[in-house]
């Protein structure tokens, strides 16, 4: 397939989709990421989109890795699993408790849920409740939401007698 002029390009490097001699790019498929420039120009290619996130995380205090730096939608389906699963082996190594690692894990299991890996979620929102404990203390807002999210979580499994005393834990200290 060779590339022609209306073919959509990466926002990024504004390599098109596909390269005639190869059949492909090399820096794989283009997927939209968001609507806000056009129905032609929305593209990136997913490794592209790696690189602009790690270049510009400081910057945009870490928004990069989940949303359009224009319209700041946040990405969605293939783009937002693979920028989340980026995000996190740049900073799983650190402690349980490293700022960053907490939001990378989130943004993970975020994706993960999203697109339905919900034993890929629970590991992680397990840690998330277990490390907002120690930090904050069982009645704090962020303990709270982790409660309820793990809740939540194993209820869309199917576990209900598992998820059932978890918000009934919580729910006397959130009316505190």
């Amino acid at each position: 397939m060779s590339a022609s002029s209306d073919d959509p390009a990466c926002w990024i490097c504004y390599e098109r989709a596909f390269v005639a001699e190869a059949g492909a790019h090399s820096a794989g498929p283009l997927l939209r990421a968001c609507a806000c420039r056009g129905p032609d120009a929305s593209f990136s290619h997913l490794p592209c989109l790696v690189k602009y996130a790690g270049a510009n995380d400081t910057a945009s205090r870490g928004k990069s890795w989940w949303q359009c730096p224009t319209c700041k939608q946040d990405y969605t389906g293939e783009l937002q699993l693979g920028l989340a699963r980026a995000r996190w082996e740049l900073v799983r190594g650190r402690a349980a408790e490293d700022w960053e690692r907490r939001e990378a894990a989130d943004n993970l299991a975020m994706a993960l849920e999203g697109a339905g890996d919900f034993d890929g979620v629970l590991p992680l929102f397990e840690e998330a409740l277990a490390v907002e404990r120690r930090i904050h203390g069982d009645d704090h807002p962020n303990t709270l939401t982790s409660c309820s999210n793990l809740a939540n979580l194993h209820s869309a499994m199917g576990n209900h007698a598992t998820a059932l005393p978890l918000p009934t834990q919580a729910l006397p200290k959130r009316r505190r």
